[in-house]
């Protein structure tokens, strides 16, 4: 009887599907972490008009700058290698979702709650490339390292 295995373990076991080892596990978990997933929003009553407060915008944000940083970095090594990758929005989602299934990392995607548990087209590309941030960060920025990953997803 096998045990399931703990969130860190699974974050481990993507990171060698990528053959990447992470020095600092935390940026990979956060590029699992869709925007408005974590991170508190107040709902204020001016007036009888409600409007929400974002309180921590570092953690509301989730994953956004590292996607950000992962679509640059999609880019350039396209580019340069003129090879055709998974980020591209002509990608059919259904091949998005098998590969992320294949690296195990489909099901550590943490939502928005109103996402209400499926995982959209958009930030199933957007966690890809933020893996990409995460990568190009981890490894302070070396281009052949992230080269390799884009390749590899």
């Amino acid at each position: 009887m096998s045990m399931a295995l703990s969130h860190k373990d699974r974050l481990l076991l993507v990171g060698q599907a990528l053959q990447y080892h992470h020095k600092d596990l935390r940026l990979l978990e956060k590029a699992f972490i869709a925007r408005g997933a974590e991170g508190t929003v107040e709902i204020v009553d001016g007036n009888g008009k409600k409007t929400y407060k974002i309180v921590d915008q570092d953690k509301y944000d989730g994953n956004r700058r590292l996607v950000q940083v992962g679509q640059s970095v999609v880019q350039l090594v396209t580019t340069q290698t003129g090879q055709k990758s998974l980020f591209l929005p002509s990608t059919p989602i259904e091949r998005l979702t098998q590969r992320a299934q294949s690296l195990e990392f489909y099901d550590l995607i943490k939502l928005n709650p109103r996402q209400r548990g499926v995982v959209s087209p958009v930030t199933l590309r957007s966690v890809y490339r933020a893996i990409v941030g995460a990568v190009w960060e981890d490894s302070g920025k070396d281009y052949e390292i992230a080269q390799q990953v884009v390749h590899r997803l």
